[in-house]
């Protein structure tokens, strides 16, 4: 079986990161993962207001035990813990981060935050993480720049 070049890539811890992916790549990015078992993690942010509503969006997303404590926090700890996932690696596909960032820009900081710290755990331990927003943030470069 050939793997795309996208598919590679998505392995490839050194080059892990965030990245700005229009939408239709992030269907891109999604069949890329699939073909080389990286979880695929679907975030929606469209109809998030507030902190609460975003942080029960990111239990949702990666079914995070029930006993997540609905804080910062808590979402790193559980995030550096997905020893329950099987998998060669994330990719989060963060969607509706336009409006997020209209709605709660210092909220949206904060997760940015919490997955950037994030990412760097499990670069440590040899797992591409990537974090693939859905429209241009501050600091993000295109996934397919330079390729």
């Amino acid at each position: 079986m050939h793997t795309s070049p996208l598919a590679t890539r998505l392995r490839d811890v050194t080059r892990a990161g965030m990245f700005y992916a229009q939408p239709s790549a992030l269907g891109r990015a999604q069949r890329a993962s699939q073909e080389v078992g990286v979880m695929i993690v679907n975030v929606d942010l469209r109809n998030a207001t507030d902190k609460a509503a975003m942080l029960v969006e990111f239990a949702r997303a990666f079914a995070l035990p029930d006993w997540f404590g609905h804080n910062w926090d808590a979402l790193a700890d559980c995030l550096r813990d997905l020893s329950d996932k099987d998998a060669a690696g994330y990719a989060v596909l963060m969607h509706g981060t336009e409006k997020a960032r209209e709605r709660m820009p210092e909220d949206l900081d904060e997760a940015v935050s919490v997955l950037r710290a994030t990412g760097e755990h499990w670069r440590t331990e040899g797992l591409p993480f990537w974090v693939l927003f859905d429209a241009p943030m501050p600091g993000l470069t295109s996934l397919f720049a330079g390729t």
